[in-house]
């Protein structure tokens, strides 16, 4: 995963402070940075991690992201997880399914979705990340 990735879901923003946690934790043999901005566990890591014994099914997946979201965000978030299959869904389109109109606040809302790597933009409109589309398909 990216670093956007492991800080989101570590409960952090990529700022000194978690950079400089995953620098120990790289000093320390732990993790490694497998190609551009990926962080990966070692075999030690992997070993020191409290992971479950399988992945989650997609849908756990999902409640997982959504109780780090807020509310404005887990509003876009749904609309998109419902168009699945990976159908691009017009900004218009998202943002009136979502409550909203396409504005200053939706356009941050979307903005910070795509920061956390959780949606991409595509030519006529935003889908779910491809990492979520395809995850256990």
């Amino acid at each position: 995963p990216s670093r956007a990735m492991v800080a989101f879901v570590a409960g952090y923003t990529v700022n000194g402070h978690f950079n400089n946690t995953v620098g120990s934790m790289r000093t320390g043999g732990l993790v490694e940075y497998p190609a551009g901005d990926c962080i990966a566990l070692t075999a030690e890591g992997r070993a020191l991690a409290d992971a479950p014994d399988s992945p989650p099914s997609q849908e756990e997946l999902f409640d997982r992201v959504r109780q780090k979201l807020n509310t404005a965000q887990r509003k876009l978030f749904d609309v998109l997880v419902d168009a699945l299959p990976p159908d691009t869904i017009a900004n218009i389109t998202l943002a009136t399914r979502a409550g909203y109109t396409v504005n200053g606040h939706f356009n941050n809302t979307r903005g910070s979705l795509r920061s956390l790597q959780l949606i991409e933009y595509v030519q006529g409109g935003t889908v779910l990340a491809g990492w979520l589309r395809d995850f256990n398909a």
